[in-house]
C-alpha cells in the first residue's frame, strides 16, 4: 500500500486526487455538478465580533471589576486608618497602627515595645470593621439550633 494509491480488496485501485475530487463534487437535482465548497455558506463576521464581545464582557465582569472595587476598597482602608487604631494582619494577628512608612510599609505594635515594620497589603482592615463583616459559621450554626428548640419548644406549647 502506498500513501497516493489505495488499494481495494477487490484489486482496484484509486488515485487519492481523483478520490478527493469525486468527493468534494456533488450532482444537484437538475443534472448538473457543483463544487460542494461553493454551496456551504461562511458564518458571517458579525458572529465572530459579536462572540469576542460576549467574551469581553465576562472577563470584565469576571476578572477585572472585582480587582478594580478590591483596590478602591484597599485604597480607602488605608487612607483612612490613623494612629492608634486597632487593625488585623494577614496573618491574624491583632495590632494597633503607628504609621507609615514611605509608600510600601508600614509599623505597627504588636505587644508592649514591640513594634514591627510590615507591608501595607498586610493589613486586612480596622478590627471593629472586619469582626462586624465576618460572622463565624460555627455561631451561626449555634444560633439556627437554639432557634429551632425555641421554636418546638413554642409548638409544644
Amino acid at each position: 500500500m502506498t500513501f497516493s494509491n489505495i488499494d481495494i480488496k477487490s484489486g482496484e485501485s484509486f488515485d487519492m486526487v481523483s478520490l478527493n475530487q469525486n468527493l468534494t463534487t456533488s450532482v444537484e437535482s437538475d443534472g448538473t455538478t457543483a463544487n460542494s465548497a461553493n454551496s456551504v455558506t461562511e458564518p458571517s463576521s458579525s458572529i465572530g465580533i459579536a462572540y469576542l464581545i460576549f467574551l469581553g464582557a465576562i472577563v470584565y465582569f469576571m476578572m477585572i471589576r472585582p480587582a478594580k472595587k478590591k483596590n478602591q476598597k484597599f485604597k480607602t482602608l488605608m487612607d483612612t486608618i490613623k494612629k492608634g487604631d486597632k487593625i488585623i494582619l494577614a496573618g491574624g494577628i491583632e495590632a494597633t497602627f503607628e504609621k507609615f512608612d514611605c509608600d510600601l510599609y508600614a509599623f505597627v505594635n504588636i505587644a508592649k515595645a514591640t513594634s514591627i515594620r510590615i507591608l501595607r497589603t498586610g493589613i486586612l482592615g480596622k478590627q471593629d470593621t472586619l469582626i462586624k463583616e465576618q460572622v463565624c459559621p460555627l455561631n451561626q450554626a449555634k444560633k439556627k439550633t437554639v432557634a429551632k428548640k425555641t421554636t418546638k419548644e413554642n409548638s409544644k406549647k
